[in-house]
């Protein structure tokens, strides 16, 4: 789906400065999402929101942080999302289950992934986010902090 609105758009050299963007960007934007969110599908549907929106905003942007503003954007989505956010229904929700693995293993991975969401959502918001965006989307201290408007 991501792919699909990228090629659809490209073509001027605007569209090529973005495309270039959502090459360099897409799969760190969709690591932070999915650990924030916690679903592959609304993950990946989210990065492809993240770069609509940016798309449609591409006009007035400066090109001096790209990254910045593309991760800001994520980071103003998954808040609105949470805000609307109904509950879920546990027989929604599918797993597909990897055959190389055992149910042990999956299942060990499942609790020490909840356990490590746990913790962190324990943490103020800001030390929250700076943890996802140095160490889910491997930012270094200086983008981090440029985003979240910190020293």
């Amino acid at each position: 789906m991501i792919k699909k609105t990228l090629q659809r758009l490209v073509g001027t050299s605007d569209e090529r400065a973005f495309a270039k963007s959502f090459n360099a960007h897409d799969d760190g934007l969709h690591r932070v999402i999915h650990w924030r969110v916690g679903n592959e599908e609304v993950a990946k549907d989210m990065v492809s929101e993240v770069f609509t929106r940016a798309w449609e905003k591409w006009h007035n942007f400066d090109n001096a942080h790209p990254k910045a503003w593309l991760y800001t954007i994520a980071r103003n989505m998954v808040t609105d999302s949470y805000r609307k956010k109904t509950p879920e229904r546990l027989d929604d929700e599918t797993e597909i289950i990897d055959e190389d693995y055992s149910v042990e293993d999956l299942t060990d991975s499942k609790l020490e992934h909840e356990r490590l969401r746990h913790a962190v959502s324990l943490l103020k918001p800001q030390s929250r986010h700076v943890i996802e965006l140095r160490f889910m989307s491997g930012m270094t201290a200086q983008e981090a902090a440029y985003i979240l408007g910190i020293s």
